[in-house]
């Protein structure tokens, strides 16, 4: 005799995939670069004016990384912090591919 599947019925179930976006300085949750870099000071020097990326998950952003373009073709990551709910999930290593790909596709070598 084979063994039958369950059946749901009525159940639906929806997977959403991470979302890495670029994002505005002021859409950046100064919380989550805390998780990062303790000093507001600092953070407020770096953020005015950065190329941001964010990862998105379920509209939540839960995950931000902070460039600055320092030289022609040259930019330095300032911070990247993922929130402590949704660490060791590889969304940091994805989140730092995303921004490094971006950043090559408007030109910065460095």
């Amino acid at each position: 005799m084979g063994t039958k599947k369950p059946v749901l019925r009525g159940v639906i179930c929806i997977k959403v995939d991470m979302e890495y976006i670029k994002i505005s300085d002021t859409s950046v949750p100064k919380k989550l670069l805390l998780e990062a870099d303790p000093s507001e000071v600092k953070i407020g020097s770096y953020l005015p004016g950065a190329i941001c990326f964010a990862a998105i998950d379920n509209n939540e952003i839960v995950g931000v990384c902070v460039v600055q373009e320092i030289a022609t073709n040259m930019a330095e990551i300032f911070n990247i912090s993922i929130n402590p709910r949704h660490q060791k999930k590889g969304i940091g290593s994805k989140l730092l591919q995303f921004t490094l790909s971006e950043l090559e596709n408007k030109g910065f070598h460095e």
